[in-house]
């Protein structure tokens, strides 16, 4: 699970997102959007990517961040398959 969760942490840095947690939790990340998302990201890599993440718990939140887990049947090849969908999402312009 440690090594789940820093491999991810290592891969979102590409992005124009932030792990702001000082107390991180080994399993659970909980992403942060730099500016507010026009869109709903959350929505977009499950109805388009079939990748399952959370969102925030408040609707003042839930544009701006999101939250991955690293606990269960998961390996790093899963945090690569979510990259490349954020990858994919980001050139089309949509973040």
């Amino acid at each position: 699970t440690t090594i789940l969760a820093n491999d991810f942490r290592n891969k979102i840095k590409e992005f124009p997102f932030e792990v702001r947690c000082k107390c991180l939790s080994i399993a659970v990340t909980t992403v942060h959007s730099k500016v507010i998302l026009d869109i709903t990201l959350v929505e977009i890599l499950k109805n388009e990517y079939d990748i399952w993440v959370s969102t925030a718990r408040d609707d003042l939140s839930k544009d701006m961040i999101f939250r991955v887990g690293h606990m269960g049947d998961l390996s790093t090849e899963d945090n690569d398959t979510l990259i490349d969908a954020l990858r994919d999402i980001q050139k089309r312009g949509l973040f």
